[in-house]
């Protein structure tokens, strides 16, 4: 992978998963949005409300780590990692000669 970057497969699944995470991030968000309104109108507790607020937190730091996932497969392999493997794999080379 240090040279060549991600396979489509790798890519596949990570787009797969920030599309998952999306769709539980979009579905917290319309349940703390109701409970908002509920809760205005004095219809459901604070802490009904709290605990659909924290689960719209979660679910949205879950989608952006999938998408930063995706992105860190979709832009490849930085210099520096390049370097380093192949200075592994010398070393690797050198013990074994």
């Amino acid at each position: 992978m240090a040279v060549r970057g991600a396979r489509s497969e790798e890519i596949d699944g990570a787009r797969a998963q920030a599309e998952s995470a999306r769709a539980l991030r979009d579905d917290a968000d319309i349940a703390y949005r109701r409970s908002e309104a509920l809760f205005k109108e004095a219809a459901v507790a604070e802490h009904v409300r709290d605990k659909a607020l924290h689960q719209f937190e979660s679910a949205q730091g879950m989608y952006d780590a999938a998408i930063e996932a995706l992105n860190i497969l979709l832009h490849g392999t930085r210099d520096e990692q390049i370097v380093m493997a192949k200075a592994s794999a010398d070393e690797a080379k050198a013990v074994l000669d």
